[in-house]
């Protein structure tokens, strides 16, 4: 141990409340050390000098008025800031606030659950319609005969499966791609045109009848105009005949001056052929899960065809559709057209700018009251919504600082 350590320990060493082992540490210490010795000398000299010191007599009837005196102070200080009317009714409007939240945050969460009842309702409604009574055993067998008459003979007493129905979605499609060489290309064509033109009204109808030409239509269009009102640009998105997807894009370059082009096409010729085969298959299914249902002998028979079916035809739907967009990519192709017209003469005068200035004045005026006053209600909703939210931490923030105001206070006296 080292002397601060042991100085540290010095009042304790001389009342004698140090265990053992730190009692002897601390002596062998004292042995060593001049400095320590030293020390301890001076605090044996202190306790010698207080002991002789006479014992000085309190009052008659100190005590008593000690603690007459501390009881009022206590309750003072312990009613000064619980026990005000103002705190409780906080108290309690904030109680009531917190509760009203809580409930509308579980309504909420209650909405957003799912209806797991009403799910369970359905799921039993449909377990009992399905449950019935089994047939008899040789009308399983001839309802099993109908769905495929090569089962084994050690399967012909149980119930129906529609899953040998099902089986033929799997069949290979390899016969379709070899098929694809032969047959005709599915090319997703587009092309990008920038073109400079010095009249824009007159470019845009031209690009509009050239959609009309091809076999088209204008899909969408969008104009920009400069501060004078004047039409400065302009983007066309139109559809023309993919056969005559080249001969449009060489009429629209005449229209104006080429700044920029860009061509794309995407070949979905294996897309194309690979969802036509499997719709091919599921109409094989279906027109097989027909002959299945025809041949059904019970309800429970019937209600398990007719999910499978129900299956079979949502993927078949879900498949030509598929397949019309296919059909309508490849047919018309796609050409985005942005025109740019001249930038307005900055050299000279143009007394045009000041062409119905007054209701151009009117209009900036109405423009800008108008947002003044989204403005100012966007504020007030914005005020109503945080109020709610600034009352609670009001509240919090007065009962915490009264709080610690207090102890601050009881620590001062």
């Amino acid at each position: 141990m080292n002397c601060e350590e042991v100085r540290e320990l010095l009042s304790e060493y001389l009342d004698g409340f140090l265990s053992e082992d730190k009692k002897v540490e601390v002596g062998r210490h004292l042995q060593s050390c001049s400095l320590c010795q030293k020390e301890l000398k001076q605090l044996e000299n202190i306790s010698f000098t207080i002991a002789k010191l006479p014992d000085v007599p309190l009052p008659e009837g100190f005590a008593v008025s000690l603690h007459q005196k501390l009881v009022p102070a206590k309750q003072d200080r312990t009613t000064r800031f619980y026990q005000k009317g103002w705190v409780k009714t906080v108290t309690v409007l904030a109680a009531a606030l917190i509760i009203v939240v809580a409930l509308s945050s579980s309504n909420a969460i209650m909405n957003l659950l799912p209806n797991t009842y009403g799910q369970t309702q359905d799921s039993t409604a449909l377990d009992y319609s399905v449950a019935t009574e089994e047939a008899p055993a040789n009308e399983n067998r001839s309802f099993k005969g109908a769905m495929d008459g090569d089962m084994a003979a050690d399967q012909a007493a149980q119930s129906p499966s529609v899953d040998m129905a099902t089986n033929s979605v799997d069949e290979s499609a390899t016969s379709t791609q070899k098929q694809m060489s032969s047959v005709d290309r599915k090319i997703v064509s587009s092309a990008y045109v920038q073109l400079e033109v010095q009249e824009y009204q007159s470019s845009f109808d031209a690009i509009t009848q050239l959609a009309e030409k091809y076999q088209g239509y204008v899909a969408a269009s969008d104009t920009y105009y400069d501060t004078g009102g004047n039409a400065s640009g302009g983007h066309l998105t139109i559809k023309v005949d993919a056969k005559s997807f080249g001969q449009a894009i060489e009429d629209v370059k005449q229209i104006g001056t080429v700044a920029s082009i860009n061509y794309s096409t995407n070949d979905i010729t294996s897309y194309y052929y690979d969802v036509q085969g499997r719709i091919e298959q599921y109409e094989l299914q279906e027109s097989r899960l027909m002959e299945i249902l025809a041949q059904a002998k019970t309800v429970s028979d019937m209600v398990t065809v007719e999910q499978e079916l129900a299956k079979v035809r949502v993927e078949l739907d879900s498949l030509k559709g598929q397949m019309q967009l296919y059909d309508q990519l490849t047919t018309l192709s796609t050409i985005d057209v942005d025109l740019v017209a001249p930038a307005p003469d900055t050299t000279s005068l143009q007394p045009g700018v000041w062409d119905n200035i007054g209701s151009k004045i009117k209009a900036g005026f109405v423009a800008g009251f108008n947002y003044l006053l989204s403005w100012l209600a966007k504020m007030l909703v914005a005020i109503v919504f945080i109020l709610p939210i600034a009352i609670i931490l009001a509240i919090i923030l007065i009962v915490v600082w009264q709080i610690v105001k207090h102890r601050l206070k009881k620590k001062t006296e």
